[in-house]
């Protein structure tokens, strides 16, 4: 079990949740040729994403004492921000807010901007997990104020995942 104390327990959390939730799919959720047997890939993944909410409480939000917030909706609690190598970090912006499209012209958040962390992410839902992305929504940016709202794809190695500092 990881000590209350380290001062970057919430980011080793994150990244062992995210190591561990890929590894329990890709170990015991994924489906042999997903996209010939979507039916029962769908099942699975539905079953696995109930899991995955339960795992995401336990690993990250209880043993911080977090409010329990549902994985994949916007945790204010959890904050991201740029590696301290970055002065912006790269980016895939939404078009429109759920559109699943990440076509935005912009392709970098500015460092002012305060980020959300909502959910680990992949391309497809039935298929081999990696979780190459960190799903995000911006909540203020002087800098940019026409990405506020927007979500953003990020890559794991590029960010810090810290506590919000306003909630």
């Amino acid at each position: 079990m990881l000590a209350m104390d380290d001062s970057n327990n919430l980011d080793i959390r994150m990244r062992l949740f995210r190591s561990l939730s890929r590894e329990v799919f890709n170990i015991a959720f994924y489906v042999d040729n997903p996209w010939s047997n979507t039916k029962l890939a769908w099942n699975i993944n539905e079953y696995f994403t109930e899991l995955e909410r339960h795992m995401f409480n336990y690993i990250v939000l209880e043993p911080l004492d977090f409010q329990i917030i549902p994985y994949g909706r916007v945790n204010h609690e959890i904050e991201v921000i740029g590696a301290s190598y970055l002065d912006s970090i790269p980016a895939l912006l939404n078009r429109d807010i759920e559109s699943g499209y990440w076509d935005y012209p912009i392709k970098e958040i500015p460092s002012d901007a305060k980020c959300k962390f909502i959910s680990f992410f992949d391309w497809s839902d039935i298929d081999l997990k990696d979780y190459e992305f960190v799903k995000i929504t911006i909540i203020t940016c002087k800098s940019l104020p026409e990405i506020v709202g927007k979500h953003a794809l990020v890559a794991p190695r590029n960010i810090i995942f810290v506590r919000g500092r306003d909630g």
